[in-house]
């Protein structure tokens, strides 16, 4: 119940991105042509700008002779220094010139470089935006569709959505800000379609809260200065078939009642647990998840593990028809680490090759393995060769116990041996 009611308040803003889709075909129709053409020296602000004869000379200039009935701004080849603020619908703003060669650079870093207010139906594409205050490009009460383009060297965050706001990026990267790359709060949902990158950003890749939300497939979230996604505050997230490697903390953390849903990642070399469940949050692990070498021998145990779950949060790992098992192996610390009243139910998966333990339950946490009514041994449940035990029930207390045979195979392959504590069927 908990996994469905994370996901439905996704349902709603879906059918907007439905409707943002067909909304900006409609709009690259042309109801409104204007052209922009700033190093031009025919160019200037005092014409209609409907031919490239005679072309707007700023961008701003061009988004205020907008109609709001259907707008494409085509912008050659150049740098346009200025903030840019767009507050009325359906306006395409096209780069002609390529993201290499057409550039928005924020006048000044008290603003950001682009900001979308109650702007409905925004598509942006073929533009590198660099600079701004909060955010390089920032979105309140809006709807943006950004292909094509890079965003970089804000003051601050690199994009956010704001205020019930719904983003759609494809092929864009988001690099180099001192804050996250992408924020995501209040109400408002991002969806990213294959080769979105974020990258570089000192305080962490992606970032969603405050009830926001977020289906991210196929991105590469790598080398940021903080967290790879940080999911929190009542959030939800979805990652099928995403990169989230070498950043400075855990690759995702869920906290506060959020959820992440996991499909097809490989998420490892993250410095502290490839997956951090907190504080009365969910992870759900779908298949073909490949969590491994995350951790650092420097930090404490439950830092450095494939995943780590506390604080009354859940692990699931149920069945599926997944061809290929989530395997969780070649961590610093334990292959999951449960604390503090957490549950993992492990249906199917293998956890090997871990430094430390395979499963650690501490402090009145549970675990179940296999599948059925009572729980019975499967094949697709394994527990191989870690540096530890198979399965160590720590805390002393007897509050901590597991059901369920994890073992398929050779349960004393585990160095320490296949189990330490409590062994119950419950």
């Amino acid at each position: 119940m908990k996994k469905k009611a994370a996901f439905y308040s996704a349902v709603l803003t879906m059918a907007c991105m439905g409707l943002l889709v067909a909304a900006l075909a409609a709009v690259s129709a042309g109801v409104q042509t204007i052209y922009v053409n700033g190093p031009a020296a025919n160019s200037a602000d005092v014409v209609d700008c409907g031919s490239t004869i005679k072309p707007c000379k700023t961008i701003q200039y061009a988004i205020n002779k907008a109609t709001g009935a259907g707008t494409v701004i085509n912008v050659a080849k150049g740098t346009y220094t200025g903030n840019l603020t767009i507050d009325k619908p359906k306006i395409s703003l096209v780069g002609q010139g390529g993201v290499a060669y057409t550039l928005i650079v924020a006048k000044t870093n008290t603003l950001p470089a682009i900001k979308l207010y109650g702007a409905q139906l925004i598509s942006i594409s073929g533009f590198t935006v660099r600079g701004g205050g909060e955010a390089a490009i920032w979105a309140g009460m809006s709807s943006l569709e950004l292909k094509s383009s890079t965003v970089e060297k804000s003051a601050g965050k690199g994009i956010v959505l704001a205020g019930s706001s719904v983003g759609q990026l494809t092929g864009v990267t988001v690099r180099s800000n001192p804050r996250v790359g992408i924020h995501v709060s209040s109400n408002s949902f991002l969806r990213t379609y294959p080769s979105v990158t974020v990258t570089a950003n000192s305080g962490g890749g992606i970032e969603i809260r405050k009830n926001g939300s977020a289906e991210l497939e196929k991105c590469n979230i790598t080398a940021n200065g903080g967290l790879g996604v940080n999911v929190n505050m009542s959030s939800s997230c979805s990652l099928t078939g995403c990169l989230v490697k070498n950043n400075a903390r855990e690759g995702v953390w869920v906290q506060e009642t959020s959820s992440v849903e996991l499909q097809g990642n490989n998420i490892s070399y993250n410095k502290q647990s490839g997956v951090n469940v907190a504080q009365a949050s969910c992870a759900f692990l779908q298949g073909g998840n490949v969590i491994s070498f995350n951790g650092d021998l420097t930090k404490p145990l439950a830092w450095r593990c494939g995943i780590q779950a506390n604080f009354r949060s859940q692990v699931t790992m149920p069945p599926n028809s997944a061809a290929i098992l989530d395997q969780i192996s070649n961590n610093l610390g334990c292959g999951i680490f449960l604390g503090s009243n957490s549950n993992l139910f492990m249906a199917r998966g293998i956890i090997n090759n871990n430094h430390d333990d395979g499963v650690n339950l501490f402090f009145n946490s549970s675990a179940s393995f296999g599948e059925g009514n009572p729980i019975v041994v499967s094949p697709n449940v394994r527990i191989t060769n870690n540096g530890g035990f198979g399965i160590n029930c720590t805390d002393g207390t007897g509050d901590s116990k597991y059901a369920g045979t994890p073992f398929f195979g050779s349960p004393q392959s585990n160095k320490k041996g296949a189990t330490n504590g409590r062994h119950t069927f419950y």
